[in-house]
């Protein structure tokens, strides 16, 4: 892993307030916990922005918490009371993380609206679909 490159990554980086202008958590107004809510992450793509991620320490071995302890980007999650073996714990609040709905419909989930600039857009960088990705985990699917 070259650190330069990582650093660099993590220095230029727009924030998440810069592409989403609109967020609703279960029908109601995040636009102003949106820092709070999506965790930056270095991958092979580049820096991105993941929502209800369980913290680095449930997810990685030691040795890669450890590549990545000291980032300014690599904010702690809330320990989880959810386990993939288990599901919530027994005495798991309804505002447990990582966070759940219990709302049905369109309005029960996390909803964004994206912006991108048209001066943003390098068709020459990568393939010719330009815009966000946006993914869900299979088993919900």
């Amino acid at each position: 892993i070259n650190r330069e490159i990582i650093n660099f990554l993590i220095e230029v980086h727009p924030t998440v307030n810069y592409s989403v202008v609109n967020c609703s958590w279960m029908g109601r107004n995040c636009d102003d916990k949106l820092m709070q809510y999506f965790v930056p992450t270095v991958t092979s793509e580049g820096v991105c922005f993941s929502f209800n991620m369980l913290d680095k320490d449930e997810i990685f071995t030691s040795h890669m918490t450890e590549d990545y302890s000291d980032r300014k980007f690599s904010e702690r999650q809330p320990n989880s009371e959810w386990t993939l073996e288990e599901g919530y714990l027994d005495d798991a609040t309804l505002k447990a993380f990582p966070r759940r709905t219990l709302i049905v419909g369109p309005n029960g989930g996390l909803d964004l609206t994206f912006m991108t600039l048209q001066s943003d857009l390098d068709y020459l960088c990568g393939d010719a679909l330009q815009g966000y990705d946006v993914a869900q985990p299979l088993f919900f699917l």
